[in-house]
């Protein structure tokens, strides 16, 4: 004799959404490790400024403002296309979906040029002073959030050209916006560090 079902849960959703979406809750938790780690190297940054005498040390001059100011400002502009994409998937709008999410990837690979330039050619070699290691540290660890976003926010806009989220499925795409507007803030807050900081401290 087969048993009676406790409840019939046919009816509920098949995927969640915001908050409700386990997706979403990996994503929160992954920033909420990865600010720490951020954090942590920030804090680094500014120990290592009261300890020293002067900052940058002796043969170094501040950061060159003019290739991180232009990236930094293609990161944080990208925000913009992925927050209209979306609210275009909870609309069901397809097309700006899709424009939304390639938009946001370009300026972000656009950013990820620009500051390997920034690093290889205006940086002395990481392992000349303690100043230069942590100058590459907190750039390289930047640089891994943007590969990891491009990674995620790449997979979830193939995902979008083949018309898998929609208005109750879009619980991916807010896991990535999520995602990719802390990796804005965390390079905004490297950028004020690294780059305007020496000049103000």
């Amino acid at each position: 004799m087969t048993p009676e079902p406790a409840a019939d849960l046919r009816a509920l959703p098949r995927a969640g959404s915001g908050w409700s979406s386990t997706v979403v809750w990996g994503i929160a938790l992954l920033v909420l490790i990865e600010a720490v780690a951020a954090a942590s190297l920030l804090t680094s940054y500014f120990y290592l400024r009261v300890r020293a005498g002067a900052w940058p040390p002796a043969g170094h001059e501040p950061p060159a403002l003019a290739l991180p100011s232009v990236a930094t400002g293609a990161l944080a502009a990208s925000v913009v296309p992925v927050a209209w994409a979306e609210r275009a998937v909870r609309r069901g709008a397809q097309r700006q979906l899709k424009a939304g999410l390639l938009l946001g990837l370009l300026l972000l690979a656009g950013y990820a040029f620009l500051s390997v330039g920034d690093l290889v050619t205006g940086t002395v070699s990481w392992d000349a002073d303690i100043y230069a290691s942590i100058l590459w540290t907190i750039t390289g660890h930047q640089l891994m959030h943007v590969l990891v976003l491009g990674t995620f926010a790449g997979a979830v806009a193939v995902l979008a050209w083949r018309g898998r989220f929609h208005r109750e499925r879009r619980d991916v795409v807010q896991a990535a916006a999520l995602y990719w507007y802390f990796v804005a803030a965390s390079g905004l807050l490297s950028y004020a560090t690294v780059h305007v900081a020496p000049r103000l401290l």
